[in-house]
């Protein structure tokens, strides 16, 4: 499936480890899918490079409100253009991959004293941030994930607080 069309794109920039968007809205560019690795090569009609040093994001919004997000590569041989890596397709987790995020939620439950929660809560959502570099989850399954062990971790220490102070 190729694109020729106006959309709004967002340009994710990583330098001294913080990250920073640029909006360009109504940029006129062409997509071309390779739909077998979800893939788009995007290339910006515009006589002006709008790609600078330290992308690693990228989101297109189509003229029909689909929105492509993920990993930006940029290939050094084209000037005003870009790879995007999809982020995963919204996915459940598989029974071992379940089955280990549930054991990681029971650790924080069965935990002794605050820094081992923290510990356990740490780890959960280590997990949840492993499976998403790993594009098992989309970005906002992750961020569920880490809710729930945040959740989780918050709730088991206020249950510790209020036995101390028994």
């Amino acid at each position: 499936m190729d694109h020729h069309c106006q959309v709004d794109l967002t340009l994710i920039y990583s330098e001294a480890g913080l990250e920073t968007p640029v909006a360009h809205p109504g940029v006129t560019v062409t997509l071309f899918l390779n739909s077998e690795n979800r893939t788009w090569s995007v290339l910006i009609d515009n006589p002006v490079n709008l790609i600078k040093s330290g992308l690693i994001r990228a989101e297109v919004i189509l003229p029909d409100g689909l929105k492509l997000a993920g990993t930006a590569r940029r290939p050094s041989a084209l000037g005003n253009a870009f790879d995007l890596v999809e982020d995963a397709q919204p996915t459940e987790l598989n029974t071992q991959l379940e089955a280990r995020w549930v054991s990681l939620l029971g650790l924080i439950e069965v935990s002794d004293g605050q820094g081992a929660t923290l510990d356990a809560g740490g780890r959960a959502g280590g997990y949840a941030l492993g499976l998403f570099d790993a594009g098992a989850i989309t970005e906002a399954q992750r961020n569920n994930l880490a809710q729930t062990a945040s959740a989780a971790t918050a709730a088991k220490i206020d249950r510790i607080e209020r036995e101390s102070d028994e």
